[in-house]
């Protein structure tokens, strides 16, 4: 967590009024921001003792390559571990009860979300986000690799905290530390998929100023170099997971390559070395489309503008009949 003095109190309070029947600890980990948060965090430990736990470092860790998880995993007592960043915050107060049933329920199952709401700085508009149905269920592995119903949100996550392990002994060798969100996810899936929840629990801020989201916006090449770091870590998770989702992990590498060549900001230069450095993963016909982005980009804006005028005129004509 790093400069959230305007939403942190609205994330741990969300946490504290979580109804349970069972004991809960939060531990909160500051990363050496400048701004009132460590304050916040103080005040709250000394409110509710024993139940805030706080870290806060003098220098800030993650510039330097080191997750929080490096820090909070010494401290974690309980069976499961869920996750909330304090952009976030939770609007169901039987969130955690409702996800420790389901994963006590299904033994066989390291992880469990739910669908989130996506809300962006400055907007009224509230977007749903990994609706993966309408009724509980499981949720294969291979389905979360490929993210076949958008990101899960991290405020959306519990898992067994005996995962913690291997998680970190991944991310020791792992260079890209600023998403290791998604081989949290990832790597908690593996054993027996996911536990999902339909109902919508969380709330993700996007595009918060200062945010991880807000500079990948704003800046197209820290875009395509997380992409690439994201591919390459995927061939790093095949080789772990004994190749047994190759399949997943290339259709999941295939979007984050045609996600990058449309990326708009970036330089020719840019796209064509990410290009030749993952091609080999596309098909015939998506090589073709990529290299007509990248170098004919208005041809593709105009062949879209074409066809979507011609599903409204469509459209018109079957109003009209």
């Amino acid at each position: 967590m790093y400069h959230n003095e305007g939403n942190l109190a609205q994330a741990l309070d969300s946490i504290l009024d979580q109804e349970t029947g069972f004991p809960f600890e939060i531990i909160v980990h500051d990363d050496a921001s400048s701004d009132a948060t460590p304050e916040i965090v103080r005040r709250y430990e000394k409110a509710y003792p024993g139940i805030v736990k706080a870290i806060c470092q003098q220098e800030n860790q993650l510039s330097q390559g080191i997750r929080p998880d490096t820090f909070t995993s010494r401290l974690h007592r309980g069976k499961y571990i869920a996750s909330c960043e304090g952009d976030d915050y939770w609007v169901d107060r039987y969130k955690l009860a409702k996800q420790v049933a389901m994963l006590e329920k299904h033994p066989e199952c390291d992880l469990c979300f739910h669908s989130s709401y996506k809300i962006e700085v400055g907007s009224t508009s509230k977007e749903r986000v990994a609706d993966y149905g309408a009724s509980p269920r499981l949720v294969p592995a291979g389905e979360i690799i490929e993210r076949r119903h958008g990101s899960i949100a991290t405020a959306s996550v519990m898992v067994r905290s005996s995962i913690i392990g291997a998680y970190l002994e991944f991310m020791a060798g792992q260079e890209d530390k600023v998403v290791g969100d998604v081989y949290f996810q990832i790597m908690a899936a593996i054993r027996g998929g996911g536990c999902y929840l339909p109902d919508a629990m969380s709330v993700y801020r996007y595009k918060v100023p200062g945010s991880w989201s807000d500079s990948q916006a704003k800046n197209p090449g820290i875009k395509l170099q997380r992409l690439r770091q994201r591919i390459s870590s995927h061939e790093r998770l095949d080789a772990l997971t004994d190749y047994r989702f190759t399949r997943n992990f290339k259709a999941s590498s295939r979007h984050l390559i045609l996600k990058g060549v449309k990326e708009a900001g970036a330089t020719l230069q840019d796209k064509h070395e990410f290009y030749t450095r993952f091609s080999h993963y596309l098909s015939v016909s998506e090589r073709v489309f990529a290299s007509l982005v990248i170098m004919c980009p208005w041809l593709v804006h105009f062949i879209r503008r074409v066809r979507t005028r011609a599903s409204r005129h469509l459209a018109n004509r079957a109003i009209g009949t």
